[in-house]
């Protein structure tokens, strides 16, 4: 499958093709940046116009296309066959760093392997390793048969997020039935910012293992505060996978790590909408910073501050 995708560094422009709504009856507070607009953003009002009025015709509901709209519209799951006519399972290797009894990987197991659409097959490390970006080799490397919270078989390695990873594919492809993508998560915590996603995180280190293989990788972790609203973020997974889904079994999905961050709202407020292709942080305190999904800010220049905003982020990661 290798051979089928091409690496490619990180896009750095705007493509939202989601809604972000504001709340209604909410007015405009003062809204304090927490670090510079992206350089992509114009001070000229003209150009701010044009951003705006990009932002809500490309944006989409979650299921499928806008129905005022039809620049930009990409299908949903729920806008007829996701698959556009490519048949069999989709094959799906889940890992994490929160290690294999972690709820986080559980709900996302449960969410995947309820459906026979798509065939899981879970290598996670058998001990929380949470932070150990992409190291491998960090254990004995021995795996024991053992289970997901929910009872979804699973195997259990003694080493890094990487290392689970790496012996995933090694079975998988020993079967002759190599994974069309890698998943990783759904991880305690967000992971947003350079330092974070592209240094520390495991989740996301595993994930690079997955694309170094030649496997399109997804991140997925669940934002701040406890605790953690999982079910938000095992649908946002699914959801892009559904997206991605015809791409991914044929074989022409790019070869990337995409990082996906989905906040975890108070009682009385809802996750915004979502957009793509946003830069990393340069702060890493927003990996701290609980998402506030009553806010009204329309244009988050970096992952951190969308996500700060109640707006699911997703970031490509760049792999060396």
């Amino acid at each position: 499958m290798a051979g089928a995708h091409t690496l490619a560094p990180p896009k750095h422009e705007y493509r939202f093709d989601r809604r972000v709504s504001r709340p209604a009856n909410d007015q405009p507070e003062s809204h304090q940046e927490t670090e510079p607009m992206s350089r992509h953003h114009s001070g000229h009002p003209t150009a701010l116009l044009l951003l705006a009025l990009g932002l809500i015709a490309g944006a989409t509901p979650l299921g499928g296309c806008n129905e005022w709209f039809a620049l930009g519209c990409t299908p949903g799951p729920d806008s007829g066959d996701p698959s556009g006519g490519v048949t069999g399972p989709l094959r799906i290797l889940v890992s994490n760093d929160d290690g294999v009894h972690a709820e986080g990987i559980d709900v996302l197991v449960a969410a995947l392997a309820g459906d026979p659409a798509y065939e899981v097959t879970v290598y996670a490390p058998a001990i929380d390793q949470s932070g150990s970006g992409d190291s491998d080799q960090c254990g004995t490397l021995s795996q024991t048969a053992t289970t997901t919270l929910s009872g979804y078989p699973a195997v259990g390695v003694d080493g890094c997020p990487a290392d689970a990873v790496t012996r995933g594919l090694a079975h998988m492809n020993a079967a002759g039935a190599p994974p069309h993508l890698v998943v990783t998560g759904i991880n305690a915590g967000q992971n947003v910012s350079i330092l974070v996603a592209q240094a520390l995180s495991g989740t996301v280190g595993a994930a690079k293992t997955a694309v170094r293989a030649g496997i399109p990788a997804l991140a997925v972790s669940q934002a701040l505060p406890e605790p953690h609203d999982f079910a938000s973020g095992a649908t946002a997974a699914v959801t892009w996978i559904e997206e991605h889904r015809e791409e991914l079994l044929d074989g022409t999905a790019p070869l990337v790590l995409t990082n996906m961050n989905v906040p975890t709202c108070a009682p009385g407020t809802s996750i915004r909408g979502t957009i793509d292709d946003l830069p990393l942080a340069l702060n890493p305190l927003l990996s701290l910073a609980p998402s506030n999904c009553a806010s009204w800010l329309v244009l988050p220049p970096t992952d951190g501050i969308a996500l700060q905003s109640g707006v699911i982020s997703i970031s490509e990661v760049w792999v060396p």
